[in-house]
């Protein structure tokens, strides 16, 4: 089966992803900094057991922490349907549909998290998929919630409506101008933050960088959405303008930049992490406006070859039992690149 991403969605020439992700707790049992290993692992049988029962258990597939290595838990965080905190823990669970679109996590930070991610701009979607799942599971566990500040929420940065709402955008023009630092400091004020979604802070490989609201109290899932989509808008305008001056003011240097690009992942016996992604968001950015074109590729996601040479995701796609050292894995990476990158249209 195809995974979410490798599809495209609206303003995907910008928009990677939206993202919508609800934090639950239950009044049955103590928030994850008191709860024992005892009641975690009661809290998660019962979760997996309702929803092994429902009409949903034919469209996901269930992963216990403790049930699988270290590889597959820190792959599935790099696929994006489990995060870092559950990575790095063996309690607890999580429900995974087929496309990796819908994840469930249980006993992580809050009791319940649920993530819902579409391809391009459709936050609206992804609310609607999230709480299908969030009134199913809210008939069976009474929820931490109160009329005035809402859902009760591990982080006090989550209490209100337990909502985080996420676009992730690929920017390599802006990335590369002056103009992204100071944008990112503006968004505060709009209660929007924007990070780096491979590295820390805005010191991101690829070019990708994840829109994100960080107030919840006080505000409607409505609103956030709202007020989201409007800053996310005005990003994609000026990407899109930059973009355009870019190849209008000189489309030989921009289409030998994408062929250089192009020709370095083709024929690399050994990538670095960081060059290879450089690569791929030329790539991706080359093709965008049109300035490359493969043949026979219309199933081929630039996205989803970025998440596929991730350290983790390779190692476990190798079946190497033992750890891959630094240089292994970077042949690895390169390999996987050569067979899997379409040939280019004549």
């Amino acid at each position: 089966m195809h995974k979410w991403y490798d599809r495209e969605g609206n303003n995907s020439d910008v928009v990677i992803s939206s993202r919508v992700r609800l934090a639950r707790n239950t009044t049955e049992y103590p928030f994850s900094v008191k709860i024992t290993p005892e009641e975690g692992e009661n809290l998660v049988d019962r979760v997996l057991e309702c929803i092994s029962d429902s009409e949903y258990a034919a469209d996901m597939e269930i992963k216990r922490m403790n049930g699988i290595g270290d590889n597959q838990r820190h792959l599935l965080y790099e696929q994006q349907s489990i995060n870092r905190y559950m990575a790095g823990r063996k309690d607890g669970a999580a429900a995974i549909s087929h496309d990796g679109g819908l994840s469930i996590m249980v006993n992580s930070e809050d009791h319940i998290r649920i993530q819902a991610m579409k391809a391009g701009m459709d936050m609206e979607a992804c609310l609607k998929s999230a709480n299908i799942y969030d009134d199913f599971l809210e008939e069976h566990f009474s929820y931490a919630f109160s009329e005035k500040y809402g859902y009760h929420t591990t982080f006090p940065t989550n209490v209100g409506t337990g909502m985080r709402a996420a676009y992730m955008l690929h920017l390599p023009v802006l990335a590369n101008t002056k103009k992204l630092q100071l944008l990112a400091g503006e968004l505060g004020r709009f209660g929007v933050r924007m990070t780096a979604c491979f590295g820390d802070g805005m010191n991101g490989m690829g070019d990708i960088f994840q829109i994100a609201n960080q107030r919840t109290l006080g505000q409607t899932e409505e609103d956030i959405i709202h007020n989201l989509d409007s800053v996310v808008k005005q990003i994609i305008r000026q990407e899109r303008e930059l973009r355009k001056n870019f190849v209008d003011s000189g489309r030989i240097k921009a289409e030998d930049e994408a062929y250089k690009s192009y020709g370095v992942l083709k024929y690399s016996r050994c990538l670095s992490l960081k060059n290879a992604m450089v690569l791929l968001s030329e790539i991706r950015l080359g093709l965008c406006s049109g300035t490359i074109r493969f043949k026979d590729a219309d199933d081929f996601s630039v996205y989803a070859m970025m998440l596929a040479i991730q350290p983790r995701t390779l190692q476990y796609n190798t079946a190497r039992e033992k750890s891959m050292s630094v240089e292994e894995v970077d042949v690895a990476r390169a390999k996987y690149i050569r067979d899997n990158l379409p040939e280019l249209e004549e």
